[in-house]
């Protein structure tokens, strides 16, 4: 029994065995493409995530007949998420380069700044240690989907410790202002 077999069988080692013998054409596949190596290692980490969490039923209907081609399939997945990593990225560094564009480029009041910027430094002290991970996160841009990729945490986690944040920082600045 090779190593696809024993993963549609559910052989936990196999999975193991299959990154080891694909690693190294797949990082130059994903490499190809984007020209970063996080960006290739994260990509080709994702795709074996993504083979480690299918179901059985799935694993069987992918790779459980002698047509299918795993290195193929492998060389695609791997191709699509970089694709998708890419997209983000540009994607989330447009929104940073609009939000950057909309500041302006002089302030006019630099007490007001100065006020405002210590404020919420220590506002964002008043928080808890995971909700201030995960404003920090979510003010960089990041999405929240990837937020809990980050943080090995729930997507409801993620999107719950923003909401309790956010409404704990409008009652500490409310404070704040008064």
């Amino acid at each position: 029994m090779n190593n696809i077999e024993r993963y549609v069988a559910g052989d936990p080692e196999a999975l193991e065995s299959l990154y080891t013998e694909h690693l190294q054409p797949l990082l130059l596949v994903a490499y190809g493409i984007c020209r970063h190596r996080e960006v290739a290692c994260d990509a080709v980490q994702d795709v074996f995530e993504k083979l480690c969490r299918l179901s059985p039923e799935k694993r069987r209907q992918y790779f459980g007949h002698e047509q299918s081609n795993f290195e193929a399939w492998l060389r695609v997945a791997v191709r699509h998420r970089v694709n998708d990593i890419l997209k983000v990225s540009a994607a989330r560094e447009k929104k940073n380069d609009d939000n950057r564009s909309r500041m302006p480029a002089s302030t006019e009041n630099a007490v007001e700044d100065a006020l405002s910027r210590d404020g919420l430094g220590s506002l964002m002290g008043r928080l808890q240690c995971r909700q201030r991970e995960v404003m920090a996160l979510h003010v960089m841009g990041y999405r929240n989907e990837e937020i809990a990729v980050m943080l090995h945490l729930t997507y409801n986690t993620v999107k719950n410790n923003i909401y309790e944040a956010r409404q704990r920082l409008k009652r500490h600045w409310r404070v704040f202002m008064d």
